[in-house]
């Protein structure tokens, strides 16, 4: 399944696409694990990190099609790391990798409930991953997304006084759009070129310019542009 709309680029819907998009649009947003025992509090950021690494550990393990992943840690944070992590293993083909086994307790009652769900994904076996170049329109994508979720930060660290880290702020985003005009696709790469101009020029601003202002600006830029692309 893919999701289009103005100015915006095919994109398959899945896990680990969903996953990095809340990253470096929200990744500092709350997630709340209400456990039978604790409350678990973290970031999506954190969350993402967490998953990415579950993947890997799994690839490591030899998880591959046909393979049942169970999970025993019902009500816990690590029960969504294993429910996000094992369709997001894989990229391109599909393939049935695995029956995801959950099992949750009902509370009050103490009722114990298991589902299996079959997981269908994208898969590159290993031996053909290995060394494979990263799709340039999803990097300059999320680049892209990384940009305006910098500029929220950014305007922030201004409303608080903090000029330094908001210049950071812009620099850093600068610096990741300038890695993705590398190899960008040609419907991008003029808007990829413009974005990472004016990070540099509000990177300058952001110690010279009147704080308020900048911040004014930057919160419309990137409300503009969202609108644009039907964010």
């Amino acid at each position: 399944m893919t999701l289009q709309g103005s100015m915006q680029h095919d994109h398959s819907l899945t896990i680990q696409h969903l996953l990095d998009r809340t990253r470096s649009m929200n990744g500092d947003g709350e997630v709340v694990t209400l456990g039978e025992r604790e409350t678990r509090r973290t970031s999506y950021a954190a969350l993402a990190e967490r998953v990415d690494r579950l993947c890997a550990a799994l690839a490591d393990l030899g998880v591959g099609p046909g393979d049942r992943v169970a999970t025993f840690g019902w009500n816990t944070q690590e029960h969504l790391e294993a429910y996000l992590a094992v369709p997001s293993m894989g990229a391109l083909g599909l393939a049935k990798v695995a029956d995801l086994e959950l099992r949750y307790v009902e509370l009050p009652s103490g009722t114990e409930h298991t589902i299996e769900v079959p997981v269908h994904v994208n898969v590159v076996p290993g031996d053909q991953a290995v060394g494979r170049i990263p799709d340039a329109t999803v990097r300059s994508e999320l680049s892209y997304q990384q940009a305006q979720d910098a500029k929220r930060k950014a305007s922030d660290a201004l409303r608080d006084g903090d000029a330094a880290s908001a210049a950071r702020f812009y620099g850093e985003a600068g610096d990741v759009l300038s890695a993705a005009m590398s190899a960008p696709p040609q419907a991008m790469a003029e808007e990829i070129s413009d974005e990472s101009a004016l990070l540099r020029d509000l990177a300058r601003r952001a110690i010279v310019d009147d704080a308020s202002r900048v911040a004014k600006f930057t919160d419309a830029d990137r409300a503009r542009k969202w609108r644009q692309r039907g964010r």
